[in-house]
């Protein structure tokens, strides 16, 4: 949260030429996520920065360098995320963070709201590729922290669909179709 603009950019441009880069900040406090956003001119130089990144140190803090991809809005498309559910409220996301560090996930980020102490609750750990998230999987389910036992499963973003593309909630049974799908048949030729 200490690394200037100017740093990220000496950092990175010994990947290709930087068309805009930016560091991320809440937009209520306007505090620092830890977070930036480099644009490169060339698509060769994102594969450079992503293979680099494993010795690139910033600020005194190791680096995390991930392809930032979009949806069709302009808002981040996050990596794999895990669901933790069984949560103590005494759990802090940075536990979660140094135990997952230790067994080697890349950690892009950790949630765990901040309740009254008191019953459980849940949280969430986004990962930066899918062999990360299965070692999170692998690495908390069942674990016992802080008086409790966590529960991981992969988070589902998308809420299920309808055959009419009508969105279901959680407990919105699917009804079967009744007519078969509808196929063209094109005769090939003699």
């Amino acid at each position: 949260r200490k690394t200037t603009l100017e740093k990220l950019l000496v950092s990175f441009r010994v990947c290709g030429e930087i068309r805009a880069a930016e560091l991320l900040a809440n937009p209520e406090t306007l505090e620092p996520k830890g977070q930036a956003r480099i644009q490169f001119v060339f698509p060769d130089s994102v594969c450079k920065a992503i293979e680099m990144s494993h010795s690139i140190e910033l600020s005194g803090k190791r680096i995390l360098v991930t392809e930032w991809k979009e949806d069709a809005h302009g808002a981040r498309i996050p990596g794999p995320t895990v669901f933790l559910g069984g949560l103590s409220r005494d759990t802090m996301a940075s536990t979660l963070r140094k135990i997952l560090d230790d067994a080697g996930a890349i950690v892009v980020e950790a949630w765990v709201p901040k309740l009254a102490r008191g019953s459980k609750c849940d949280g969430r750990v986004e990962l930066a590729d899918e062999a990360s998230a299965r070692l999170c999987i692998a690495t908390l389910s069942g674990l016992e922290l802080d008086g409790s036992i966590i529960e991981a499963t992969p988070f589902q973003r998308e809420r299920r669909r309808s055959p009419s593309g009508r969105k279901l909630g959680r407990h919105t049974q699917l009804e079967p179709l009744l007519q078969p799908s509808r196929l063209q048949v094109v005769p090939t030729p003699p």
